[in-house]
């Protein structure tokens, strides 16, 4: 009979464990999607700069700079730079650990891909 109960018990915490597994997927893959529609908005924002089809606020830009070189940023009433905003939202539990990586935190650097550092000439 024990050995029943330890057997249903190790079903019934290894059904958990898939589901919490299954959650993280789920919230990785929801945060994947999210980052990819920030980094299309932030391309399509700098296209528009580039062309000059698009107004720059420098003075929001100089004010987070400033705040940044303080050591904070600051939220001022006419709405803060993506910058600070993006500073002060809070990363969801697990968001800081890369898995399946090379051991430099999924980030090719020069010396992996025999690049010149950029470079030309």
């Amino acid at each position: 009979a024990l050995v029943a109960q330890n057997w249903r018990n190790l079903q019934f915490l290894e059904g958990e464990l898939d589901e919490m597994h299954k959650q993280e997927e789920e919230a990785k893959e929801e945060h994947d999607r999210q980052m990819l529609h920030m980094q299309k908005r932030l391309r399509e924002e700098e296209l528009r700069v580039l062309r000059g089809q698009a107004h720059i606020d420098e003075q929001a830009i100089d004010e987070a700079l400033m705040a940044e070189a303080q050591g904070g940023y600051e939220d001022n009433s006419r709405g803060s730079s993506a910058a600070a905003r993006a500073h002060k939202q809070k990363r969801p539990g697990g968001a800081g650990v890369r898995r399946g990586s090379a051991g430099n935190g999924g980030y090719a650097d020069n010396a992996d891909n025999g690049g010149g550092g950029g470079v030309v000439g």
